[in-house]
């Protein structure tokens, strides 16, 4: 039985593009919007529901410095950085620096409120992923962007080949859960095969390709255009397997 409802999966992306396309707004706060395919780094990821997270290492480079200078030791060996742990460690290393926690990060938001004058947090209030970073605690779009942050530099010192790194977010509703709840993870494109499209959550460290099989038990991350290229994919793969 699939883990969730189907017909409630919605892609608030999808439904953030049409919007901007429509109204001319592509900025939050002064960034850029995170939208699907769009770079993470500089950018701002909100959702429409609780707090925006910025991606500005330039205005807080301490903490982002702090956590890239342990991505990159887990991933040296023999003096060298190794391309494959960096790939299998980094969202390892960040998702422990910064545990889950919703009462320690409302906490952390109603004090950044407070802080700006206000009496609690607000809706929209943008808020550097570095805060998340020096309090060590995150959720799902916070861990995201900073996932999106650190591959991308990873990249950027070629320590992993150039890749398309973005954050996918939606909301789908468990079967038997009274509502919908949202999730964000970073995806990052290889090249255009299934196996070469990466999935990084809190929990979720795989390719398209290994996700694909076991779509129903996991969060609904494969995208509705991806699902031609998968079904080929596997098609092909039991069709190798067979000669």
């Amino acid at each position: 039985m699939a883990a969730f409802v189907e017909s409630s999966v919605r892609w608030l992306q999808r439904e953030e593009e049409t919007f901007a396309a429509c109204v001319g707004v592509l900025t939050h706060a002064g960034y850029p919007l995170i939208m699907r395919d769009t770079p993470v780094t500089g950018g701002v990821l909100y959702t429409g529901i609780g707090e925006a997270i910025v991606a500005d290492p330039e205005a807080m480079p301490d903490p982002y410095d702090e956590l890239y200078g342990r991505v990159v030791a887990a991933a040296t060996e023999g003096g060298i950085v190794r391309q494959e742990k960096a790939l299998a460690n980094t969202s390892v290393l960040t998702a422990a620096h910064m545990p889950q926690s919703i009462p320690r990060i409302d906490a952390m938001m109603v004090a950044i409120g407070q802080s700006r004058g206000y009496e609690t947090a607000r809706n929209g209030m943008a808020v550097n992923a570095g805060e998340c970073i020096r309090n060590r605690v995150s959720l799902c779009s916070s861990l995201a962007v900073i996932n999106g942050v650190m591959f991308e530099r990873l990249i950027a010192d070629g320590y992993i080949p150039p890749a398309a790194v973005s954050v996918d977010f939606n909301l789908a509703q468990r079967v038997g859960a009274p509502k919908p709840t949202g999730h964000a993870w970073m995806r990052m494109e290889q090249s255009d095969t299934p196996d070469k499209i990466l999935i990084r959550d809190r929990r979720l460290r795989a390719s398209l390709a290994q996700i694909y099989p076991f779509r129903d038990m996991v969060w609904p991350v494969i995208r509705p255009e991806d699902e031609p290229m998968l079904a080929r994919y596997a098609e092909q793969q039991v069709h190798e397997a067979r000669v």
